[in-house]
């Protein structure tokens, strides 16, 4: 679905097995569920109005997690990224000026 496809599929191919514990356990807790749904005449003859478009959210609950699950490995990603470039960039310049 877009943009978050690509993030994902560039995320799993720079850390396989973490992204696949992630989405597992997105499945798992936006999916299935142990409660019941109601009873209806189902979507054959009658589509639901609720779902007939797509926005590539599971729930409202899940897409909170996920949000806040993202900030988390950004800030993650750069206090552990962020000194390595710093000090990459600075031998880079030193070794410049000789």
């Amino acid at each position: 679905m877009g943009n978050s496809v690509r993030t994902l599929e560039l995320a799993h191919a720079l850390f396989p097995k973490l992204v696949e514990r992630a989405v597992a356990r997105t499945i798992e807790k936006g999916f299935l569920r142990d409660e019941p749904e109601e009873a209806t005449s189902g979507s054959l003859f009658e589509p639901k109005g609720e779902w007939t478009g797509m926005d590539g959210g599971f729930n409202e609950e899940a897409r909170h997690q996920r949000s806040g699950a993202a900030r988390r490995a950004a800030v993650a990603g750069a206090s552990v990224l962020g000194p390595g470039l710093l000090a990459w960039l600075l031998l880079r310049a030193r070794k410049r000026l000789g």
